[in-house]
């Protein structure tokens, strides 16, 4: 039961509520006289030129300032958030290697422990843990070995001890709890983000909104998991 209401938080975690105000744009108009005629038209094309501008600024390098509100607290979360967010699998054959057989991801939850799914750890042999650090050389893999301390099937969750025999002195750095919330304050319509690592791909964020709550789906044997 314990482990169950650790689960449930942790399950919360997973999907990062971050609820943000609606926001109204407005492109300001001209606040003298209409021109007519040619003059006219080339002040209406030199506005079509400026907005088309401004839409385009936040692809362009250097011009971060030019972001919304909304993409720079987005952006913001991120950075925050995704060192907490690791890949779990096998050990890999060196630390630039693809990992190789079934992995998932797990995000910190304290000093020395990891949470995952349990249909993940279900297909491991041998559990690794494997931060993407990020330096002034590039990104680099760190990979720990780890083991399950506590397992629950029908919520498809699992908690590993991550083990610290090798790169002890880097662990407590990399080893930054995420940030939990309270899935009963949850509201539909709230923007949501999920960062994670699907099909391998490390450090993905994706944004939706919370559907519904007090849903349920079929877990292990059958039995309904509800959130």
């Amino acid at each position: 039961q314990r482990l169950s209401k650790c689960c449930t938080v942790a399950i919360a975690a997973v999907a990062l509520s971050y609820g943000f105000g609606a926001t109204l744009y407005v492109v300001p108009g001209s606040s003298g006289p209409q021109n007519t005629g040619s003059a006219g038209a080339e002040t209406k094309h030199l506005q079509r030129r400026a907005l088309l501008a401004g839409l385009l600024a936040p692809a362009i390098p250097g011009r971060a300032d030019a972001l919304m509100p909304e993409e720079l607290r987005a952006a913001s979360l991120f950075q925050r958030v995704s060192p907490s967010v690791l890949t779990v699998g096998e050990k890999r054959s060196s630390p630039s290697a693809a990992p190789q057989g079934p992995t998932g991801t797990g995000f910190v939850w304290d000093a020395s422990h990891v949470v995952t799914n349990f249909h993940v750890v279900g297909e491991l042999k041998d559990p690794h843990v494997t931060f993407l650090r990020k330096g002034e050389a590039g990104d680099e893999h760190v990979t720990f070995g780890a083991y399950v301390v506590g397992a629950d099937p029908l919520s498809d969750i699992a908690v590993l001890q991550v083990k610290d025999d090798q790169s002890a002195e880097m662990l407590p750095s990399l080893m930054q709890p995420l940030e939990r919330g309270q899935s009963q304050m949850l509201k539909p319509g709230q923007e949501v983000f999920a960062l994670g690592n699907p099909f391998g791909l490390e450090h993905s964020m994706s944004k939706g909104v919370i559907s519904g709550l007090s849903r349920s789906m079929e877990g292990a044997g059958g039995w309904p998991m509800n959130g």
